[in-house]
């Protein structure tokens, strides 16, 4: 893992985060300290790297996160990790880069003065609104705002559902509703192995699973073709449980991705979809309505899909 990862990319909760809180505890609690840093230089609080609690400023750059206690502390000496989020900082430019900036802008700033003035090719393309309205080339950002308030709406929706029903759960059940989430494995899943390898690293840890869908899309070839020459990929919703919680679910899903790693001719991928399911994981756990019984393994076969 990196020592001081620097995130730049746009995230929204439909998508797993890039660092959370369980993951930074569990990696600390196993001994791994390789993580020093983390710079996330969008700034997105709460964001794709959960551990950044709050913003930090240019005069105080930085906080160290503890995932021990899951609070932050001004000392930069002491245990966790260091964060930096300063949402200003891509406005920050050296006294060199902002005079060429200001030189080359001057011959603009006429047109930009003038209400209604016609603007060159260079500003209209660097104008994100104008009049109130967002410009064309930036109407994406209004739909990304909807989408993101839909999702917060059906979070807060789900929050208050999994809140009731926590409260009729005993502490075991808890911890199994914790550790139960759904992946989507994407690949060349049984001509390459990767499906029953995938579900041996489930049972290995004393995991339950259920497949609940299986999109197989045939190869046509003679069998005599390497695996690289494979064009069509096969998919797997795939619901687990680990009894224990969240902490060794985190670690079933890390082994599954290096599993997807280690086998490139795979091309395959692991993803959570941990809203899939609402909260409801009656295919995994034992005494839930539907039962929980797990899915047969798929046929050790040489089916190209």
């Amino acid at each position: 893992p990196s020592t001081s990862p620097v995130p730049t990319m746009y995230w929204d909760r439909r998508f797993p985060r890039l660092l959370s809180t369980d993951q930074l505890q569990s990696l600390r609690a196993s001994g791994n300290k390789r993580l020093l840093a983390v710079a996330d230089l969008t700034c997105d609080v709460d964001g794709a790297v959960e551990p950044l609690v709050r913003s930090t400023t240019i005069d105080e750059p930085f906080f160290v996160y503890d995932p021990a206690t899951r609070t932050e502390q001004a000392d930069l000496d002491g245990p966790g990790v260091l964060m930096l989020g300063v949402d200003i900082l891509p406005a920050e430019l050296p006294r060199e880069a902002s005079a060429h900036f200001a030189q080359a802008l001057l011959p603009f700033l006429d047109a930009l003065a003038t209400p209604g003035a016609p603007l060159s090719a260079e500003l209209s393309a660097a104008t994100i609104a104008e009049a109130g309205a967002l410009a064309p080339a930036y109407g994406y950002i209004g739909a990304l705002r909807e989408a993101r308030e839909r999702d917060e709406e059906s979070q807060r929706a789900l929050s208050g559902r999994d809140a009731a029903l926590r409260h009729h759960l005993s502490e075991a059940e808890a911890r199994a509703v914790a550790g139960s989430t759904v992946l989507r494995l994407n690949g060349h899943l049984f001509d390459s192995g990767l499906i029953n390898a995938a579900l041996d690293v489930v049972e290995a840890a004393g995991g339950r699973f259920d497949l609940l869908e299986v999109t197989v899309r045939p190869n046509e070839s003679t069998g005599r073709e390497p695996a690289s020459s494979l064009r069509q990929k096969s998919s797997a919703l795939m619901q687990l449980t680990l009894d224990a919680g969240r902490a060794p679910l985190d670690a079933v899903l890390s082994q599954l991705q290096a599993l997807a790693a280690r086998m490139p001719l795979a091309e395959a991928s692991v993803v959570e979809l941990p809203e899939h399911c609402g909260g409801v994981y009656d295919r995994t756990i034992p005494g839930s309505a539907g039962g929980g019984a797990a899915a047969p393994r798929p046929p050790r076969h040489s089916t190209r899909p």
